[in-house]
C-alpha cells in the first residue's frame, strides 16, 4: 500500500515538475516576443556632424522646461538654454523644440552642443511676455550615447 502510495506521488512529482519547466519556458517565449514586439528601432539617416555610429548607440532624449524660470532677453528676441547634459551624447544631438503655452510664438536653435541648445524667439517679445503666457518649453533630441 505504501510502495503504491510513493510510486503515484513520484508520477505527479514528475508531471508538475515537466509543468513547472514548461510553463518556465511559456513564460520566457511569451516575454521574449513581448520585449522584441515593443523595443523599437531608431533609425538615424544623417546627423550635424556627418557621422553615422552603431544603431545601438542611437538615442532619443526628451523633457520640458517650465515657463517660470530661464528666460532671459536679448537683442529684440527671448532666449532661453536647454540643458540636456543627462542624455550622454558623445555629439550635438538634432534639436526639435516647441513652445506650448498661450499665443507662445515661433522658435529656433542655435549653438548646439553634446550638452545643451539655446533657443530664441523668432519675434521681438521680451522674457516676460514669454513668463506671462505661461510659455514652456518641450524638446527632443535624437543623437549618439556611444561610438
Amino acid at each position: 500500500q505504501s510502495t503504491g502510495t510513493f510510486q503515484r506521488l513520484v508520477r505527479v512529482l514528475k508531471i508538475s515538475n515537466s509543468l513547472s519547466i514548461r510553463m518556465k519556458l511559456a513564460s520566457f517565449l511569451f516575454f521574449s516576443v513581448l520585449l522584441v514586439a515593443v523595443q523599437g528601432e531608431l533609425k538615424i539617416l544623417s546627423t550635424p556632424d556627418g557621422v553615422l555610429r552603431p544603431p545601438p548607440c542611437a538615442l532619443t532624449c526628451t523633457g520640458y522646461s517650465s515657463w517660470s524660470s530661464g528666460w532671459r532677453d536679448g537683442n529684440r528676441e527671448a532666449y532661453k538654454r536647454i540643458d540636456y547634459r543627462g542624455c550622454g551624447f558623445v555629439a550635438p544631438p538634432t534639436i526639435t523644440v516647441t513652445l506650448h503655452g498661450h499665443r507662445c510664438p515661433s522658435v529656433y536653435t542655435y549653438g548646439t552642443s553634446r550638452t545643451s541648445v539655446y533657443i530664441y524667439t523668432v519675434e521681438d517679445v521680451s522674457a516676460g511676455t514669454l513668463r506671462s503666457m505661461a510659455c514652456s518649453v518641450r524638446w527632443s533630441a535624437t543623437g549618439y550615447n556611444c561610438t
